[in-house]
């Protein structure tokens, strides 16, 4: 069995005149939890749904669990699960109602033994017989997680699940992942705008505008995107200043306020320097970007 849950080589989609995803290849290990990010209309789900086999490719090609992505994409469908942002299941049934139904859909032996262990396993027993409508955004998260968990898929597709929801919820949620990708060695690929969900992931893949930026470890995204992030010491006005400045007249500078101090950072290093010779009053001292300085610093000019 390979070592890879999907490899594409070279995919590209063309809609009309339009290039959506172009030349992407990317590779991602079993037992990964692989995150997929990139703004609003970068391609990334018009990517997955090529991996899926639910859109063919323009060209290129790949494999999904082992099975061709242009010829096999009826064995992979019964092989994956997708968890939507919005809440898919049926809001005037039950949690039980809701996983029978499923099980139902997909056919599932012994469907009661295994309705009981993921209502179990995702502490879901005390809302058992409670309609969806009555669940609040984390308890309906858990609830759509299981109907998709249901017949143990081997890669688990998870587009912006824990938007809307709240941050003890996306905790435990993220939690979670890393138990069943541990213990089950399910492979799982999450979409999501939140930097700090991406520091969860084990594997990153960053895509804009259809052009894959980075694909690696997330622990190497950093030293790669070759970002330099410096912390300003000067008071209110002095920090306003300095952003007008950066605004007006270093386009490649970032300039972000976090926890009422200003941070500067930027892959044009000619840029830092210049300014950083232009204000000798203040005080700059190297810090390690963070993600989303990373991921801002990586879109090209």
């Amino acid at each position: 069995m390979s070592q890879l849950a999907i490899e594409i080589s070279n995919i590209t989609k063309i809609f009309g005149t339009k290039t959506v995803v172009n030349n992407v290849s990317l590779q991602v290990p079993r037992g990964s939890i692989f995150g997929f990010l990139g703004s609003n209309g970068s391609g990334k789900t018009t990517t997955i749904r090529m991996v899926c086999g639910l859109l063919t490719p323009s060209s290129g090609s790949g494999s999904c669990l082992g099975y061709d992505i242009l010829t096999q994409s009826s064995v992979i469908k019964q092989k994956i699960g997708y968890m939507s942002q919005k809440f898919s299941f049926y809001t005037g049934l039950t949690v039980y109602e809701n996983l029978r139904f499923t099980a139902k859909v997909y056919q599932i032996a012994h469907a009661e033994i295994e309705i009981n262990a993921i209502i179990a396993d995702l502490n879901l027993e005390p809302y058992r017989n409670i309609k969806a409508s009555g669940l609040s955004g984390g308890w309906k998260q858990r609830l759509a997680l299981a109907c998709c968990l249901l017949h143990k898929p081997e890669l688990l597709f998870l587009d912006e699940p824990t938007a809307g929801v709240d941050p003890k919820a996306r905790k435990e949620f993220w939690d979670y992942l890393h138990k069943i990708s541990l213990r089950d060695g399910m492979t799982i690929l999450v979409t999501t705008h939140y930097m700090d969900e991406a520091e969860k992931c084990t594997d990153l893949a960053y895509i804009n505008l259809g052009e894959l930026l980075y694909s690696g470890k997330t622990r190497d995204i950093i030293p790669f995107s070759q970002v330099k992030s410096y912390l300003v010491q000067a008071d209110r006005e002095a920090q306003h200043q300095l952003v007008a400045t950066i605004n007006q007249e270093y386009p490649t500078v970032l300039a972000t306020f976090v926890n009422n101090d200003l941070r500067i950072s930027s892959r044009d290093i000619q840029a830092l320097n210049a300014l950083l010779q232009c204000f000798p009053n203040h005080a700059f001292s190297e810090v390690m970007p963070n993600f989303e300085e990373v991921f801002i610093g990586l879109i090209p000019a």
